[in-house]
């Protein structure tokens, strides 16, 4: 669930402009299917699992926009993803992970005034 803030640093009225968003996002581990260190397959749910059930991240990228139409906008947002906690429980015996993930998101904006 991402919770992001932008700004504009571009010039407002101007055809294409550009600005920076931020945020934090949290990520709930519901469950899912792993190999484990014997290879064989494994089930976890949301409980007894490994994984820690909720992580937090914060994010950092651009806000690039281009006015097709007076309230129309083609957007791109480019940004990077940093976990602030490890996917993994402490004590659970698996290495602490923190990961790094980059991402490009595409779309249109419409402003309803």
């Amino acid at each position: 669930m991402p919770v992001r803030v932008g700004y504009t640093l571009g010039p407002a009225r101007e055809r294409l402009r550009y600005g920076v968003v931020t945020g934090v996002d949290a990520a709930w581990y519901l469950g899912g299917n792993s190999a484990g260190t014997d290879t064989a397959p494994t089930a976890w749910s949301s409980s007894g699992s490994p994984y820690r059930p909720l992580s937090l991240s914060v994010s950092a990228g651009l806000d690039l926009r281009y006015r097709v139409a007076s309230r129309l906008d083609l957007m791109a947002q480019p940004t990077v993803t940093r976990f602030l906690t490890s996917l993994t429980e402490s004590g659970s015996g698996l290495q602490s992970r923190y990961l790094l993930g980059a991402g490009v998101l595409f779309g249109a904006s419409y402003q309803l005034r």
